[in-house]
């Protein structure tokens, strides 16, 4: 239903970006309904509707929106390629941050934990100098994870402890999510009885959240 509403927006869009929203929008309904190929073809024209309006901002966010459906369809040394299009055209460092993590996720996907560290450390980075509080913590718990899948267990642990001094007191959502990557670390490395008592208090903190919905849940 969602993908005939928006063909039928498509065609009542007259300006070049309102055909290019348009089109971008019926990407994302094929997108959601699994189909990679019908989605891919509909970012691409949104992609040529962008560079005909001259916006460089319309134009980043469409080679994102194909990067997403390359993704889809598990294409991801193109996927790469057009997140690295999309880098050039960033005009801000969160911008820039948000594709960094885009990138660093996909190089875990082909098992390239270096390369995917590397650019999740740009990625937090990038979210220090520009993005919200939320973007900081939320990349630099990420990087702890991935410093724990690829057993760089002391990294993590400084890593994941910066998150904690910064949640703990501020944020019952980030201080529980911190606990249990922490826990997770601390089962790792053996240390069972401070990974149990990690996820004791990240319970207590999350039941804290749920009674407050408002909060939302780890």
């Amino acid at each position: 239903q969602a993908i005939d509403t928006f063909k039928q927006v498509k065609q009542l869009s007259v300006s070049p970006i309102d055909k290019m929203m348009a089109q971008a929008l019926l990407g994302n309904a094929y997108k959601a309904n699994k189909q990679a190929s019908e989605a891919l073809e509909s970012y691409k024209q949104a992609l040529e509707l962008s560079k005909s309006t001259n916006n460089k901002g319309l134009e980043k966010v469409s080679h994102e929106l194909i990067a997403s459906a390359l993704f889809l369809g598990e294409k991801y040394d193109e996927t790469l390629v057009e997140y690295q299009i999309a880098l050039k055209l960033a005009q801000n460092d969160g911008e820039r941050a948000k594709i960094f993590e885009h990138i660093a996720e996909i190089l875990e996907h082909q098992s390239k934990q270096d390369e995917a560290i590397e650019y999740q450390i740009k990625a937090s980075l990038a979210h220090t100098r520009y993005s919200d509080i939320d973007s900081q913590v939320n990349a630099q718990l990420e990087l702890g994870r991935m410093y724990i899948n690829a057993k760089l267990f002391e990294q993590a642990k400084v890593t994941i402890d910066k998150v904690l001094k910064v949640a703990e007191g501020n944020s019952d959502y980030w201080e529980a999510k911190g606990n249990i990557y922490l826990a997770r670390l601390m089962f790792m490395t053996e240390k069972d009885k401070e990974a149990t008592e990690l996820l004791i208090k990240a319970d207590k903190l999350n039941q804290k959240i749920k009674s407050n919905p408002c909060l939302g849940g780890v």
